[in-house]
């Protein structure tokens, strides 16, 4: 990909290259298991701490899996990517993240004329689909879940329980003030696999990469230019 810079294509030369070779470069120090990727060993290093780094933005839900959190967001987002090929009915998740959660797989057990459900328990199933309870007494919105209602509701009440112990400031979620401290005590706990530069925020991780990969994802519809920062695009945007 001619799009990718040199150090973005050895890095990913050398992983490919592991696949062959067998080369696990990688070693928790805590059990001496290794692995092919820094990435896959820093996935690994979560198993031994309670340390949940990846945090909802909209709630304060926390993850220690970056693909746990993106798994998460679409309860926020609405967004339904997996579609039953026999009737069509879209689902947030294909497999089953916690036994409430009502997933394609599930789903495609009431078109199996084998699957050992009852008729009965079949139809209580297609009722948590869309069920949503809880509701908001000051706004139409309704929710799945109780905790879900209680997030929601600190935004018409304004009330910020979470408190940083450093500066006073409060926030709606922990997770929110997870984030704020690391102003204080300058952690970044997120790094770059390419070149190592560490970041506060995953998010900002995620922007650095443009660096390396070239992409610039925020174009004027005016004038066509690109850039791989939205704060750029914004400072552009033609009147």
């Amino acid at each position: 990909n001619k799009n990718l810079s040199k150090p973005v294509l050895l890095y990913v030369l050398k992983a490919h290259q592991r696949l062959h070779t067998g080369e696990k470069p990688y070693q928790c120090k805590l059990c001496g298991k290794r692995f092919t990727q820094s990435s896959t060993l820093l996935i690994h290093k979560g198993t031994h701490t309670d340390e949940k780094p990846w945090s909802c933005e909209l709630c304060d839900k926390t993850f220690k899996r970056r693909a746990n959190l993106r798994k998460h967001q679409v309860v926020h987002s609405g967004e339904k990517p997996h579609t039953c090929d026999t009737c069509g009915q879209k689902f947030r998740h294909r497999e089953n993240l916690r036994s409430t959660t009502y997933t394609l797989k599930m789903h495609q057990r009431i078109h199996s004329e084998s699957d050992p459900l009852t008729s009965s328990l079949k139809v209580h199933m297609l009722l948590h689909n869309n069920e949503k309870p809880y509701k908001c007494s000051f706004c139409p919105k309704a929710f799945k879940l109780a905790n879900g209602l209680k997030m929601h509701m600190l935004v018409h009440t304004g009330e910020k329980p979470h408190k940083c112990d450093i500066c006073g400031n409060s926030f709606r979620s922990a997770g929110n003030l997870s984030r704020h401290k690391r102003v204080h005590t300058g952690e970044k706990p997120f790094s770059c696999e390419i070149c190592g530069k560490s970041f506060s925020q995953p998010n900002n991780v995620r922007a650095h990469m443009q660096i390396h990969t070239g992409v610039k994802p925020y174009s004027c519809q005016k004038c066509g230019k690109k850039y791989a920062y939205l704060r750029n695009y914004n400072d552009h945007k033609c009147m």
